[in-house]
């Protein structure tokens, strides 16, 4: 019996659409006041995941789940900062090759 692995395509996104559906994965309105940033907030493509929202496994589990039949359009990419007390950091951004 031979496996055949059947590849799915990835629908390419822009900036603009995977800030839009990432801030509603993440339940972050678009009018931030201070009150509303006790989820998170974003700002140009910069997204902080407020830990007592949501622990950082559970975000990175989420943009995983989120880019598994996603990719950006080319020269994009997403980066997931280092480590903070209090947000999970990420954000969309151009990516050079040097």
């Amino acid at each position: 019996m031979e496996v055949i692995k059947i590849k799915t395509m990835k629908q390419e996104i822009t900036k603009e659409k995977a800030i839009e559906e990432l801030k509603e994965l993440f339940n972050i309105p678009d009018e931030q006041t201070k009150e509303t940033w006790m989820n998170g907030y974003e700002t140009d493509g910069r997204f902080g995941i407020n830990k007592l929202y949501m622990e950082r496994f559970y975000v990175i589990e989420k943009l995983h789940e989120y880019f598994k039949d996603k990719m950006f359009e080319k020269g994009l990419g997403l980066v997931v900062g280092s480590i903070t007390f209090i947000y999970t950091n990420f954000e969309i951004k151009e990516i050079t090759k040097q």
